[in-house]
């Protein structure tokens, strides 16, 4: 069920903004939840509308009926419906951008569990465990740190607090090379002679424009960018 949160476009300001609040979208899901003191499975969304991880994330539905609890997806601000000022044209102005932050978008989830709690008429014992993927897997690990009195706990799936390690190595192509080996043998040969052809192909201004035409880029790769 499709539900709006007043969400206070800026959480670290005592002077409010010209809009104060802003509709924050979230589902919930309680065909599994059993009582006041059941758990909650929060999903902390990322940069996307919250509708695409909905129906994608088929383990939390899994975990919801074995725990007996509900299920939140809450959209993060300036993504899918979500957006201060009241469109996306008023939202990503270069002024009213400055408040899409990641302290920002915590403070909104902080909130609207607290929300949660109220409108459900939640005991206090109930755990809220939040989890994400990726840069939402991110916030649910900051989420559960910065304020462990609101989370009971965090499930953070591909999160990258450590990103840089594997930019600075090749870590992450290797673990990838691995990944299509268990598939096939021949695959990782395949992929780095992939590599080594549009590089052969980009030294030339012909083969830039090859490589334009059959990855359908939006323009030919420069030679600084080859």
């Amino acid at each position: 069920t499709e539900y709006w949160f007043d969400a206070v476009v800026d959480h670290f300001n005592f002077q409010p903004t010209a809009q104060g609040v802003f509709p924050l979208r979230y589902f919930v899901n309680d065909q599994y939840y059993a009582n006041s003191s059941s758990p909650v499975i929060f999903y902390a969304g990322n940069e996307a509308p919250i509708t695409q991880f909905l129906e994608n994330s088929g383990f939390l539905w899994e975990a919801a009926k074995k725990l007996q609890g509900m299920v939140v997806f809450a959209e993060h601000r300036y993504y899918g419906e979500s957006f201060p000022f009241g469109s996306p044209e008023a939202a990503l102005t270069p002024q009213n951008i400055s408040y899409l932050t990641v302290e920002q978008a915590m403070a909104d989830f902080n909130t609207l569990q607290i929300h949660i709690r109220e409108k459900w008429g939640m005991l206090r014992d109930a755990a809220f465990l939040v989890t994400g993927g990726s840069y939402g897997g991110n916030l649910a690990m900051w989420l559960r740190l910065k304020n462990p009195n609101l989370w009971a706990g965090a499930l953070a799936s591909s999160a990258t607090p450590l990103k840089h390690l594997l930019r600075e190595s090749n870590a992450f192509s290797e673990i990838v090379a691995n990944v299509y080996g268990n598939v096939s043998a021949t695959c990782p040969d395949k992929i780095r002679n992939g590599w080594k052809d549009i590089f052969d192909y980009v030294k030339s201004e012909d083969g830039r424009k090859n490589v334009q035409k059959e990855l359908k880029l939006c323009h030919i790769p420069l030679p600084e960018e080859a």
